[in-house]
């Protein structure tokens, strides 16, 4: 398993080399480094890494959702409620999505909001 675990490590650490060599400001080397230092719990490198995608590719679906869950988990309600919000345009009937947006209205007690 170690060896195992090695060789994908070392594949995926050269994949990302071949992708900045091809253009280090692409969205997809923008959206794989968002995923990479939310992963590892770098969540304002993850943030940046991910707003820079979507500067972009502004229509990019999934990527207002990442960002939410980063700044929830940060306990930034106001910027996470505004992706999610965000997200939900995306995809109105996205079950984490509502459910996201249904924690922050309890948490700041907007009951009748967070009910819906």
């Amino acid at each position: 398993m170690y060896q195992l675990a090695r060789v994908h490590k070392n594949a995926s650490l050269q994949a990302i080399e071949r992708l900045k060599t091809l253009d280090t400001d692409s969205f997809q080397l923008h959206a794989l480094m968002g995923e990479i230092y939310a992963d590892e719990g770098h969540n304002p490198e993850a943030i940046k890494e991910y707003q820079a995608a979507l500067a972009k590719r502004p229509d990019a679906q999934g990527i207002h959702y990442a960002i939410g869950v980063l700044y929830w988990a940060q306990h930034q309600m106001d910027a996470a409620e505004k992706e999610f919000m965000e997200a939900r345009q995306e995809n109105p009937n996205d079950a984490l999505t509502n459910l996201y947006l249904g924690d922050i209205a309890v948490y700041e007690r907007r009951f009748a909001e967070a009910f819906e």
